[in-house]
């Protein structure tokens, strides 16, 4: 159940972190519209989860019928995938974008590009 909250803490994170060094206004205002969908696809789901069956203890009964079976599923999938979207883009192509601006050597570049994709996983 941490999950969903622990994972829309990092991208927020990861995008602040970013907002220090961007200066290009048309990737601060993408660093803010990730952070507005991470904040989105993290809420949303963290309730449903909390509010979808009552009482809290049948969303761990497998079996159940009476908790939205398909519907938390989909949500779930649907958080899945943007998350690794977002992560894509926070991880490897916004931080490519600030590399390849950077005035230093190509050695230089590649070094830290690869310290940052290590970092991303």
């Amino acid at each position: 159940m941490l999950f969903i909250p622990g994972t829309g803490v990092i991208e927020i994170s990861f995008a602040l972190t970013l907002l220090k060094i961007i200066q290009n206004r048309i990737e601060i205002f993408a660093l803010y519209f990730i952070s507005f969908a991470a904040t989105a696809i993290t809420v949303i789901p963290f309730f449903w989860f909390l509010l979808a069956c009552q009482p809290i203890s049948l969303n761990w009964a497998l079996g159940s019928d009476s908790c939205y079976v398909d519907e938390r599923t989909s949500i779930f999938n649907s958080h899945g995938a943007v998350t690794a979207f977002l992560d894509l883009v926070l991880g490897i192509i916004i931080p490519a974008i600030v590399l390849h601006r950077l005035k230093v050597r190509l050695q230089v570049k590649v070094i830290a590009g690869a310290m940052l994709s290590v970092a991303s996983l």
